[in-house]
């Protein structure tokens, strides 16, 4: 088990009958490198003087979610196709100011049908530096996963949409996640010192101000990995079985259950299956086409001869060109633009605006025709929102649906004489044909 810190790494092996005796260790990160040195070069120096006289059987991993890009996407039905969603979580990412690399690994919670899903990010080098301490000491790296997500996993099970949230607080790292039955929102802050209570309790609040659901609830639950503040009315203590000798986080770590979709290895892995069943599928099918290419051949070369002939047929008969005068060529692009609006699908379209049922937004008008010189398949989508948030998260929701494209907030303004004063904002996108 590694459980990986702010200011270095608990590392132990475990057995059916608990921890290893003199195999619990606390490796430091060095003091040297300091914040220059990338998380990459300060996990792969701490774990080079790590050293076990048992070989494991796998290795498991838990980094702190400060390492990790992480981001909510809103839900959309390009959901259902992996590879959308794959390249729509990548783009979510990138839109949350999280630099990414080809090699990175991405990977999407598995949330109910219709729901926000949170969107994981972990880096290549990461990944790398624990892949070679794996073949150092000669064990499968089985597990990685976020500590978010570990810490998740130990709260009591919870029935229906209920809101949950927790705290983990690891010297001047704090993290702070809720959400029901899976993370809808997951925030991390790095200070200088070692976090407070009152920090803690801040975080908290810029958060409810975010979020007013988050301010309904009673509690949260505080995993203290330091033991460095005292559980209040606002946060109250996780409970995690004691172990003399073992410190919380690795705790934590041996106690996680698995990440399913959210970790790292398992992502991997899919990927690797995936790819060799489509190789296979490649090679069967090139055996059947290898078959049918000369029939093709063939067929070929009599419909190009048929249509050589044709094309001699329709030179001899061909009708002279249509002149037309200065008025009726003044007339085409008006015809043209009203043939377009009439083109238009406007079933589709009103079924693709409708808001995903989390987003308090009504539709108030849509313009298929968008105005002459809008362009072919240009809409301009009045609507009506709650908040700022469900306004942009809108927006959003129609920038990544895959019948637009081009989509953006044009304007918005807050309606004063409204009950509750809510946005009203225009989003103008084209239409995908």
């Amino acid at each position: 088990m590694l459980a990986v810190g702010a200011q270095g790494i608990d590392a132990g092996v475990t057995a059916a009958h608990g921890w290893l005796a003199d195999s619990v260790r606390h490796l430091r990160f060095s003091a040297a490198d300091g914040l220059a040195a990338s998380h990459a070069a300060l996990l792969a120096q701490a774990l080079g003087s790590f050293a076990i006289g048992t070989l494991p059987s796998a290795i498991h991993v838990v980094l702190p979610d400060s390492w990790l890009g992480t981001t909510i996407m809103p839900w959309s039905s390009a959901m259902t196709a992996p590879a959308q969603a794959a390249q729509m979580a990548r783009q979510s990412l990138a839109q949350a100011g999280v630099e990414l690399s080809v090699s990175d690994t991405v990977v999407l919670d598995d949330a109910p049908f219709g729901a926000p899903r949170l969107v994981l990010c972990y880096p290549a080098e990461l990944m790398e530096a624990l892949r070679q301490f794996a073949v150092r000491i000669g064990a499968p790296l089985r597990s990685v996963q976020a500590r978010s997500i570990a810490a998740w996993s130990q709260l009591p099970r919870r029935r229906g949409s209920g809101l949950a949230a927790l705290a983990v607080l690891d010297g001047a790292a704090m993290t702070l996640a809720y959400g029901s039955c899976n993370i809808l929102e997951v925030t991390t802050r790095t200070s200088g010192v070692a976090g407070t209570a009152q920090e803690l309790a801040a975080l908290w609040r810029r958060q409810s101000l975010r979020d007013p659901q988050l301010a309904t609830l009673e509690q949260a639950s505080l995993f203290d990995l330091g033991g460095a503040i005292t559980p209040s009315a606002l946060f109250e203590a996780a409970v995690l079985p004691e172990m003399e000798g073992v410190p919380p986080a690795l705790v934590l770590a041996g106690y996680a259950r698995p990440a399913g979709s959210l970790d790292a290895v398992a992502a991997q892995a899919g990927n690797a299956r995936l790819a060799w069943l489509l190789a296979t599928a490649c090679l069967v099918l090139a055996g059947a086409w290898g078959a049918q290419a000369w029939q093709a051949g063939q067929a070929a070369q009599q419909v190009q001869a048929r249509q050589q002939l044709a094309a001699r047929s329709a030179q001899r008969s061909a009708p002279a060109p249509v002149a037309w005068n200065r008025e009726e060529q003044a007339r085409i692009p008006a015809v043209n633009a009203a043939i377009r609006q009439l083109n238009q699908p406007v079933g589709p379209v009103l079924r693709a605006l409708v808001p995903p049922q989390e987003l308090q937004v009504a539709v108030l008008g849509v313009d298929v025709g968008g105005g002459q010189a809008a362009g072919a398949g240009r809409l301009r989508i009045q609507a009506e929102a709650r908040t700022g948030a469900d306004m942009a998260r809108y927006a959003a929701f129609v920038a990544q649906g895959r019948h637009f494209k081009d989509a953006y907030l044009s304007e918005h303004q807050v309606a004063p004489e409204a009950p509750g004063q809510p946005y009203r904002f225009t989003v103008e996108a084209v239409w995908r044909e």
